[in-house]
């Protein structure tokens, strides 16, 4: 059984290929359902095969992975986006933040980059199936329901910003102390909760593949002031980011 359906969109022919024998190959089970060598062709074929996870170079022909995904964004803000890249400057890191990518491949990448990839890339696509079977229910809570799914998505996208819950539940038009306990209810966990994880996941994934400073990442992801990111991050993973990233780090 197939978890989802994929989509490569990458100019090196042999890469691709490479990349597109890794994934079928995976015991994830996702399915390659298309591939394109450029933004352009990619674009034109989204809404014939609809992938739920698209891996896309960022340097291409015709049109680059960062105006593609820019595009993907206004038709499908949900998608699940993966950049690969030989690249790790701040510049394309603050392009997948602000586009809700969710990891980056960086070139040449193994099959252990692929399969936590994909690991990640299954995680997200289970929690985003079992959201829209909730929403699809005929029950009394439907709109509640996806109330909370909306809200997720906005974190999706506005997470580096303050993204307080005031503001999340004025978006999804609840009243903020009824939002704070739908939510746990939902999710399982608070809103706070929630954004902080999420924060966290994003700076990993920076201080694994980028050599981007610790005061840049706190920035991107939102937590603001270094001092307090690290404060977090030592709560998490009772490591400084620095510590963390030499043990980690694929560069």
């Amino acid at each position: 059984m197939s978890y989802g359906n994929a989509m490569v969109v990458e100019d090196q022919y042999h890469f691709r290929k490479g990349l597109v024998k890794m994934i079928q190959e995976s015991e994830h089970n996702w399915q390659v359902v298309s591939e394109a060598s450029n933004g352009l062709d990619a674009l034109k074929m989204l809404e014939v095969h609809k992938p739920d996870l698209v891996l896309t170079d960022i340097r291409m022909p015709a049109m680059d992975g960062i105006e593609f995904v820019t595009q993907i964004r206004r038709m499908h803000p949900d998608m699940i986006v993966v950049f690969l890249t030989g690249y790790k400057q701040f510049d394309y890191a603050q392009a997948a933040i602000k586009l809700g990518v969710m990891d980056f491949l960086v070139k040449p990448c193994t099959e252990e980059d692929v399969r936590a990839m994909l690991d990640m890339a299954t995680e997200r696509f289970q929690a985003s199936q079992s959201r829209e079977a909730k929403e699809g229910e005929a029950h009394p809570s439907r709109k509640l329901d996806g109330a909370i799914g909306k809200a997720i998505s906005y974190v999706d996208m506005h997470f580096a910003d303050d993204c307080r819950m005031t503001e999340v539940a004025g978006h999804v038009r609840l009243n903020p102390s009824y939002f704070s306990m739908l939510f746990k209810k939902e999710t399982g966990e608070s809103f706070t909760g929630y954004v902080t994880r999420y924060r966290m996941e994003k700076a990993l994934n920076l201080l694994r593949t980028t050599d981007m400073k610790v005061l840049e990442i706190a920035r991107v992801t939102g937590f603001g002031e270094p001092n307090y990111f690290t404060n977090v991050f030592r709560q998490h993973y009772k490591l400084s980011p620095k510590e963390w990233r030499r043990q980690h780090s694929e560069l």
